[in-house]
Parts: C-alpha cells; sequence; structure tokens
C-alpha cells in the first residue's frame, strides 16, 4: 500500500504545483475535486466516473452514516468497494451539517411521524445530535464517531471534525465555535493515532469566520497540529466573493510548505484560477454534481 505524501514540483510565490500521493493513486495539484456526497457521482456509472479525467472526488461522512449507513459501508470493506470507485477519495467529517442543517432549521424542519421535528437535536462543546430526515433517528458526531465513521469509509483524505461558521456570525459566536474546532481537532488526532490501518490522512480544519485575528490564530494552531494536510474552512457560506477571498488571504502566509492545503466548498473556475496563488492545492464544489 502507498504511504499518503506531498511533493512540490514547481513554486512561483506562494502558489505552487505538485503532487498528493495516497493509497489509491496520486493528484496532480492544482485539482478540483468534484462532489460524490454518497460516493456516486450524479448522472454517472461507476465506470463512466472511472474513465473521465477526475483524480478524486469529495464524499460527506453525514451522509454517508444516514445512508445507506456505516454497517453496509463496512459490510463492503469501505466506500472505495461499495461505490466502484477506483481514485482517491476526500471526506467531510460532518461539520458542514451543524450550519447547513443549524440554517434550515430555522426555514423548515424534517417532518417525522406528521410532525415537524428540528434537524439538530443537541448542540453541545462536546457533541452534535441530528435527526435523520429518513425515518426521525437521533445520529450523533463528536470527535470520536467522526473519527470511526470515516476509518470505516476509508477515504484517502479526510476532515477533522469542525463547526462550520455561518457568514456574519458574531465575534464572540466564531471565537467560541472555532475554540470548539480546535478542541475537536485535538481529540480528532488522538483518535486517529489509535488505530489507522487504511493509512489515511487527516486534515486539520482552519477555521474563524469573517474575523482577520480570529482567522489567524486558528490557521497558527491548525498547522502546528500533527496532521498531514490543512484545509481551510467556513468560507462560500453566505458572504460575497470578495470576502470569501479575503478570508483565504488572511491566512496564506501562514500555510505550510510541507503538506497539501484543501478550500473547503469553493470550486467555480474563476475561484480557482484566482486563489492557486495563495497555495491553494485543491478545491471542491457541489455545482457540477448536484
Amino acid at each position: 500500500m502507498k504511504k499518503f505524501s506531498f511533493e512540490v514540483l514547481h513554486k512561483s510565490k506562494k502558489g505552487r504545483r505538485g503532487r498528493i500521493i495516497t493509497p489509491h493513486g496520486a493528484i496532480e495539484t492544482p485539482a478540483f475535486v468534484p462532489v460524490a456526497t454518497k460516493a456516486t457521482l450524479k448522472g454517472l456509472t461507476p465506470q463512466q466516473a472511472n474513465e473521465i479525467p477526475i483524480q478524486s472526488s469529495f464524499v460527506n461522512s453525514y451522509h454517508l452514516a444516514l445512508s445507506p449507513g456505516m454497517s453496509t459501508i463496512e459490510k463492503h470493506g469501505g466506500a472505495h468497494a461499495m461505490s466502484g470507485l477506483n481514485y482517491p477519495l476526500m471526506c467531510d467529517s460532518g461539520g458542514f451539517q451543524i450550519f447547513s442543517l443549524g440554517k434550515a432549521d430555522n426555514k423548515q424542519k424534517a417532518r417525522v411521524r406528521g410532525e415537524e421535528e428540528p434537524f439538530i437535536v443537541k448542540k453541545t462543546n462536546e457533541e452534535i445530535v441530528f435527526r435523520s430526515p429518513y425515518n426521525g433517528e437521533t445520529i450523533t458526531f463528536n470527535p470520536k464517531t467522526s473519527i470511526a465513521y470515516q476509518h470505516t469509509i476509508g477515504a484517502d483524505m479526510f476532515m477533522a471534525f469542525d463547526e462550520c461558521i455561518y457568514a456574519y456570525a458574531t465575534h464572540k459566536y466564531a471565537d467560541e465555535a472555532t475554540e470548539r474546532t480546535h478542541t475537536w481537532l485535538n481529540q480528532c488526532i488522538a483518535e486517529h493515532s489509535k488505530n489507522n490501518p487504511k493509512g489515511q490522512a487527516l486534515y486539520g480544519v482552519i477555521q474563524g469566520g469573517m474575523y482577520e485575528d480570529l482567522r489567524v490564530a486558528s490557521a497558527n494552531f491548525v498547522t502546528k497540529a500533527q496532521v498531514s494536510g490543512i484545509a481551510i474552512g467556513g468560507v462560500s457560506v453566505g458572504e460575497t466573493k470578495h470576502e470569501m477571498r479575503e478570508q483565504v488571504a488572511w491566512v496564506a502566509h501562514y500555510l505550510p510548505d510541507d503538506r497539501p492545503v484543501h478550500l473547503l466548498g469553493v470550486g467555480q473556475i474563476d475561484d480557482i484560477v484566482d486563489l492557486v496563488q495563495y497555495g491553494i492545492d485543491t478545491f471542491d464544489c457541489v455545482e457540477p454534481t448536484r
């Protein structure tokens, strides 16, 4: 089995061309990573997905945990075997759903047994409890369960459990949420270090909301952690493109030269062209496969 590694092949100031090596193959960067939420690219068979010139897909542990469920994925031996995809996979932790389903609760609720119930049942510094829109049952996400789910999924690269902060949150809320993310990161690292038979690479996620001081503090914290890659999260969540790019620019100076950097939820062509200059290696976006 190939070990995870990253090398820079060429640099132009902060921008770079590189290569990520994973157990399921190499990714030449910069690269766009289309979203395959449940380990399938909508509108394509696995054979077609393997034949088109994409190098990786982005799956989601929250959605996979709900359907088909971890027992089914485990029975197949992981998401690669279940889906028939033979290239590297990236996986999100469930942290984005703290934002997206919290926002949804303000507009609509899961309709369970003919009644409306909130999508997020419980939210503390220790865990998030979601309600399934399929059957009304609850599912708990915390650093331990998120790592366990993602180990079962078996994606080559996966995100530490974090809280995606909504655009225009107050400084107080963004500060508290960022501290949660940092605490959870340490717990994820400890959990991941106990068992990693598939050679998966853990990414730490920079948060901080729309506040430069919090973004810089988070970048300092995450880049010093024992993680294989860095992700920038909590962007493209309601702010303008100018504001999104500003948040990336704030942390560019702190991004490492020796580890890959992923920008979560951003991947339109103009964004990729503009943001590679800051040292971003991979991008994902739901638009092509929504």
